[in-house]
């Protein structure tokens, strides 16, 4: 996994995007208007396309406001225009409801548009998630995800998962990371794109299962006001 720390330069945008995204929807408002926060971050944007471009998993780091989900929302903004992947966005702090139910059933429906995307369309699903229906849904998109030949994918588009402020679940993420992420940040299928604050990636360096499945070469951004390089990921 890469490991980018965001300085404290980005928390001036990060105000102005949780603004904007917070009425992105009731106003139409374009990706374009996101990519317009996004300034001078080309280094960590060219950092983290040549790793989408290896498949290695990504982990971005900052305390809040620094950034990372103004990283985030670009760069998904800037590969939805790409044909080549199919970029989805999962952030829990926008989840509705904001619990392990609302994540995923945002995750189902996306996953189903990919499947589309890809002409593989999903059978096997054909109600809406519910509270007692959504870990059925996951364990049918892993099924059928598992069914496509990895040369079909790599020829087509591939899957490209950003999880967002998982952290923000306090002690319940390293569960929700190791019971429905772990095996698609083992997958060369996906890249996973996470972020976090700097105890996430503390825990997850201390989880054995978590550590050998995310684990890559750390590449650690500094500027102004970063943190030191995460030990041990």
């Amino acid at each position: 996994m890469h490991v980018i720390s965001h300085d404290f330069h980005g928390r001036i945008l990060d105000f102005m995007f949780q603004s904007l995204l917070a009425m992105k929807d009731d106003a139409d408002l374009g990706d374009d208007v996101f990519a317009e926060l996004f300034f001078d971050r080309y280094g960590n944007r060219d950092q983290i396309t040549h790793a989408i471009g290896n498949n290695d998993d990504v982990a971005l780091i900052g305390s809040p406001g620094q950034g990372k989900t103004t990283l985030m929302h670009y760069l998904f903004s800037q590969l939805a225009a790409n044909d080549t992947v199919f970029p989805i966005i999962l952030d829990y702090r926008r989840a509705r409801p904001r619990d392990e139910f609302g994540l995923m059933s945002e995750f189902s429906r996306r996953m189903q548009l990919y499947f589309r995307a890809i002409d593989r369309p999903i059978s096997t699903i054909n109600e809406e998630p519910t509270p007692h229906n959504y870990d059925l849904h996951y364990a049918k998109i892993c099924a059928h995800l598992d069914s496509i030949p990895h040369s079909f994918i790599a020829s087509h588009r591939r899957l490209v998962l950003f999880l967002d402020d998982l952290d923000y679940m306090d002690t319940h993420y390293l569960a929700f990371l190791k019971k429905y992420f772990l095996s698609y940040s083992i997958s060369e299928k996906v890249v996973v794109i996470l972020s976090g604050r700097r105890p996430l990636f503390n825990a997850l360096s201390e989880d054995d299962e978590l550590y050998h499945a995310f684990r890559m070469r750390p590449v650690v951004v500094e500027g102004s006001g970063s943190f030191p390089p995460v030990a041990n990921l």
